[in-house]
């Protein structure tokens, strides 16, 4: 049935569906039980006709798709069940010993998602310079666990049960943070991607394909949230990893190709190129809806990425080892200067960026 197109066909239907419904205001009413009965002939036609029509099994996904969010769409609260553990890691986040208070502001937004002690000023700067979404979580602060993990995971091994064990150990570390601090829909999305990666990585038989794992992603995240379809992260999230997925690898084919060696990773134009390439992508679609939600399009964008987010992820990075030594009960001087230089240095370069 739906062999000719694979995941793609069933996700690209079902995220249609669900789209469809959520700009149609669909409500729980008699409509639902009229998708349910199109639903079910449907799939009983595709049962007893495999060989039909793709059209057919499109259109079956569909209406699953718009059956799923009619039934989804009523008032809801989402219960954060970790609320005591966050405000504890905020108050040790409030407690490292900065000069300067603007830091532990700054580390608990990064680190937290909290921005209320985030002075205005700072605020607007990320803002104007086009860098907001350092300040709010999303799968960016996430890719950077990840990949803090992934480093700290080496000394286990190549076996395969060290890579196993090393691929769980980093699931449930990040699907900790992501629950933590509240499940939103970009962390979602990121920890998917996690996962997915996690489960090729320890399947070496198996072709990683991006586009595959962008509708494995989408689909199982509105299959388990249909909701969220409503939600700007959701959209911003997806419409970023869109351009990631079709367009950032043929911008990253377009630098010459040249002998792989231990010596790429100081190949910096390449990298350089490698940045831009992946802001470009991501602004590509993402860029719209700013536009449409805020009227507003950052103009300095790649100036932006290039410097603000090597900052930001040694600033998080930095972090984070003081916030376990502050939990050990332990100080050490040069990180929390080079943490505070970090902090300066990124401010500074984003509000010189804003008033360009």
């Amino acid at each position: 049935m739906i062999e000719a197109d694979g995941i793609e066909a069933i996700s690209f239907s079902y995220t249609a569906g669900v789209a469809t419904a959520a700009l149609a205001g669909l409500v729980p009413s008699e409509f639902s039980l009229i998708l349910l009965l199109l639903s079910g002939v449907l799939t009983l036609d595709c049962t007893l006709r495999p060989k039909g029509s793709p059209a057919r099994a499109a259109l079956l996904f569909f209406l699953i798709g718009a059956f799923s969010f009619s039934c989804a769409n009523v008032p809801h609260i989402r219960h954060q069940p970790f609320t005591d553990e966050l405000e504890w890691t905020k108050r040790q986040i409030a407690g490292i010993p900065f000069a300067d208070s603007k830091v532990n502001h700054l580390l608990s937004a990064l680190l937290t998602g909290d921005r209320k002690p985030v002075d205005k000023c700072t605020i607007q700067a990320f803002r104007n310079s086009g860098a907001a979404h350092i300040l709010a979580l999303s799968g960016l602060h996430l890719g950077i666990i990840y990949g803090i993990l992934r480093t700290l995971g080496i000394p286990l091994g190549r076996s395969r049960t060290a890579c196993r064990t090393r691929s769980a150990l980093t699931i449930f570390l990040c699907g900790s943070y992501t629950v933590l601090t509240g499940a939103g829909p970009s962390l979602v999305r990121a920890l998917l991607y996690i996962i997915l990666r996690e489960i090729l990585e320890n399947s070496p038989h198996r072709r990683r394909d991006p586009v595959k794992i962008f509708c494995t992603a989408l689909l199982i995240h509105l299959c388990l949230d249909p909701m969220s379809v409503k939600s700007l992260s959701f959209q911003l999230s997806y419409l970023a990893m869109t351009g990631i997925s079709f367009v950032y690898p043929i911008l990253h084919n377009w630098y010459p190709k040249t002998s792989r060696s231990w010596l790429d990773r100081f190949d910096f134009p390449a990298r350089i190129w490698d940045a831009c390439a992946l802001s470009v992508s991501c602004q590509i679609f993402t860029a719209p809806l700013a536009w449409i939600r805020f009227g507003t399009f950052p103009k300095y964008f790649l100036l932006t990425n290039l410097l603000s987010l090597p900052l930001s992820e040694a600033l998080m990075l930095c972090g984070l080892a003081c916030l376990i030594l502050e939990i050990a009960g332990l100080t050490f001087l040069p990180l929390l200067r080079l943490t505070e230089w970090l902090c300066s240095a990124l401010e500074y370069c984003l509000t010189v960026i804003a008033g360009m």
